[in-house]
Order: C-alpha cells, then structure tokens, then sequence
C-alpha cells in the first residue's frame, strides 16, 4: 500500500502520525499448518472464512478518544464488503474524505455504512471522543458473499478499544480541494464495455469476457488528451469491481437496462448520480447485475498498452481483462495500427492533422463549361458541373464542398481540404474523370513514408491508381 500526498493535503488540518491508519482488508482459508489455501482448480468465486487486517486475523487497534483517519482498501480477490461501525449504542456515522484518487472536493459526513469491491479505495474519517474508556467498537461486514446475491457469511473485521485519554478532536473541515469536473460535452466518444459470461475453455468452463473479446483483441484506441465516457453494461448475475489502468476517472451515474427484441441494451432512463462518497477520482468503481455504470475519463501523459479488468481475481484471470492503445497523433510518431502516418504537421503534404495518408487530385486550365469533373472517393461518385471561365482552383473547392457535405462520406470520417488547384482528402480516390476540355489532370507518384499517394503531372493522359 502506498500513500500518496501533496501540498493541498498537507496544509489541511486533518487526523496525522498515530491518528492516521492504514487498513488492508482481506479473506483467507488456511490450511492446518497455517500456511494459506487456495483451490487447486479455478471456480468462478473463492473467498475465505477468516478476516485479516494489516495481515493479522480479526484483529485490535487501541484508539484514543479523538477522530481517526483509516485509510481502506479491499486487497481481498473476490469478496465485496459493506462496512460499518458498530459502538455500544448502535451504528457509528463516519464521514468520508476521499478515494482511489485522493480527496473529495468536499466532506461526505454522516456515512453509516460504505460497500466497495476487491481494489477500491476509502479514505474515512471515524471520530471515537463520544466514547468511554473502555468501550468497543466493532468493524463489522454485512455485504452478501458473492455479491450481491448470496448469504452473509463473514461479519466480524475488527475491534477498536477506546482508551482513557483524549486524541485528535480538530474539527473536520467542509472544503477539502478543487476537482476539475469533465463535461459529457467533451467527450469525443461513448464506448460499450458488456460484462457476462460467454463461451466456453478447454474444460468446459465459461469465460468471462468483456465484449466477448480477450487479452489480445485490443478495440480502444483512445488519443492522448481526449475525453471519453466508457459504459460498463453488467449482463451477469454478480457485481463487477471494473478497473482501469493509466488514468482515473470520475463515475457520471448508474442505470438499470433491458433488452428490446433485436437483443440490443436499452436503458431504463432513469440515471442515478453517484453518491457523495464517490464523486471523486477513482481508479475502480462497482457495477451491479442489469446495470450500467456510465464513468468519464480523460487520457494523459503517456502513450502504450494498458489494461482494463474486473478486479475479481477469479474473474479477471479467467479473460476478463483487455487493453486499451493510447496514441498521440503529431508527435511524428507513427502508432500502428490506428495511425496511417505522422509526420508532426497540419496536413496537405500526404499526412493529414488526424494522422490518417491524403490523396490528392490537381486540376490545371481553366473551365470552358462544356462538362464536368467527377470523382470516385470510398465508393462515392462526386461530380462538378463546370461553368465557362472557372479557374481550376474553384473547380478544386466545388469539389472539396461536395464531398465534405457527403453523408455516406461523412459517417466514413472522409473530409477534404481545398489547397489551391489541388484537393487532399482522407478518402481513398479510385478514380478521376474530366469531360471539360479546358481543364487536365496529372498523376505524380509520391513516397510518403511506407504509403504511396498520387497527385498530378503535367503532359499525363494515362495512369493507374496505386494503392
């Protein structure tokens, strides 16, 4: 477990030194000499009948009577927990300050009991000065086992003992820092990540899978800088702790589904925001049965493979963990597969600014109005009708027009620039036709990097199309 801090948090009065613990919470089976059990074959879920703390098995921590900042995480492979504080007069409220990524922008008190899956983070603040010397207090587990569909079957985590002297009784404050709120409005894309269990291995189990794919199908290509929403669709029986890896992320709301006739997802409309407790950054986040967990993220800083898994161990050692390819386009970096070039620069040189190889058409003359210029782009005739005394550049333009207000072009991601006589496009030109006797074309062979493109060349009456 490591801690992480920085100035915003050190100059915030908050519980430190021996008023600040860190809690790792997992299950275990053990065997007769002590040594742990875990099955010899893979079972969908395992989970133990013991509790640790900090490696130790229901264990005691003494506290004073003073507020106490537990720092939890849930390092057990599959076991959900639902916490709660247990005194002599009934439940404890605590308050939360904080997640996987840090602090919340402000104080969620008056939490009686928090729910998180194998990877989360929870950052509380638990205050023991109403007590009395001598009292208990119980962290206690009411989550079902699996979740959330089984029985109960492990309660007890650990004790705390309230001892006689005064601790750490500075109040909590409200305002804890600024968080940047990513806009749905930015994001360039929603994807859909469907969790269930399909097919099945060499022994007859069924995988767990992500969009029925695995490890080495790698569909996500996000750009460095871009802000997507990622919808995690939970098509099984039991809730999945879903991770992502390089960034974090902040949960937009959760909604329930159904399935229309034709098997598509159709959400019930019916959103619910996150709770105070998680609307902070976080790395993980829970997914229940027939729900969508909507999380927004924007990807920075470094440009690879990354995974993104259900942190059931089971689970995720059993398909359900992809990778996701982050790219920079311009950096003159060509990332393959997603980047056809990158030469760094704005475009109309072969490589346009989307990284993606331009072909390119030149006209020279001057329009006589007796015909017309047409081109087939993807599979899409675009044709100009001339006009007496259009220069070739306005021919060029009324051609760039054309196909950028294509529709089929369009919903292909084909654009054209105008630049001069000659017109640069994204689009694959398989052939070029001129019937005004004032304007000619030329084909001119180009090497731009490992791609071949055309333009133009003066005096040509014949060419092929290399591709």
């Amino acid at each position: 477990l490591y801690i992480m801090r920085d100035d915003v948090e050190d100059a915030i009065n908050l519980p430190t030194g021996e008023f600040e613990v860190p809690l790792v919470i997992q299950d275990r089976k053990f065997n007769p000499d002590g040594s742990y059990f875990y099955p010899p074959t893979w079972q969908d879920h395992f989970t133990g009948d013991k509790v640790m703390v900090n490696g130790k098995v229901w264990p005691f921590h003494d506290v004073k009577q003073g507020k106490y900042r537990l720092r939890l995480l849930n390092g057990s492979g599959t076991r959900t927990y639902t916490l709660s504080f247990q005194g002599p007069s009934g439940t404890i409220p605590f308050a939360v300050i904080g997640n996987e990524g840090g602090l919340l922008e402000t104080t969620a008190r008056g939490v009686s009991s928090l729910t998180f899956g194998p990877g989360e983070r929870y950052d509380v603040v638990v205050d023991f000065e109403p007590l009395g010397n001598g009292d208990e207090v119980f962290l206690e587990n009411s989550a079902p086992n699996p979740f959330p569909n089984g029985t109960v079957d492990l309660t007890t985590v650990m004790k705390f003992n309230v001892g006689p002297q005064s601790g750490d009784t500075d109040p909590i404050p409200n305002n804890l820092r600024t968080i940047e709120r990513l806009q749905e409005g930015d994001a360039v894309i929603s994807r859909d990540l469907v969790l269930k269990k399909t097919g099945l291995d060499a022994c007859g189990r069924s995988y767990w899978r992500i969009n029925d794919k695995v490890w080495d199908d790698i569909t996500e290509f996000p750009e460095l800088g871009d802000v997507e929403i990622w919808r995690f669709i939970n098509d099984s029986n039991v809730s999945h702790p879903m991770h992502m890896h390089l960034v974090f992320f902040q949960v937009l709301d959760r909604d329930g589904f159904t399935r229309d006739a034709g098997d598509n997802i159709i959400p019930d409309g019916n959103p619910q925001a996150p709770p105070a407790e998680e609307s902070g950054w976080k790395d993980t986040a829970m997914v229940d049965p027939g729900e969508i967990l909507r999380v927004i993220v924007r990807f920075e800083d470094y440009k690879g493979l990354y995974a993104y898994h259900c942190h059931l161990l089971e689970h995720e050692d059993h398909e359900m963990m992809r990778q996701f390819q982050t790219f920079a386009c311009g950096d003159v970096v060509t990332d393959a597969p997603i980047e056809e070039c990158d030469d760094g620069t704005a475009g109309l040189d072969g490589c346009n600014a989307s990284c993606e190889i331009e072909e390119a058409f030149q006209l020279s003359g001057s329009a006589q109005g007796d015909g017309q210029v047409a081109l087939t782009i993807e599979g899409e005739l675009i044709v100009v009708v001339t006009t007496n005394g259009q220069s070739a550049a306005d021919v060029i333009a009324a051609l760039a027009a054309e196909i950028n207000a294509n529709a089929n072009l369009q919903a292909a991601g084909v654009s054209a620039d105008a630049d001069g006589d000659r017109l640069v496009t994204n689009g694959d030109i398989t052939d070029a036709t001129i019937t005004d006797s004032g304007l000619t074309d030329v084909l001119d062979l180009t090497v731009e990097r490992e791609h071949l493109w055309w333009t133009t060349v003066g005096g040509a009456t014949d060419y092929d199309v290399v591709t």
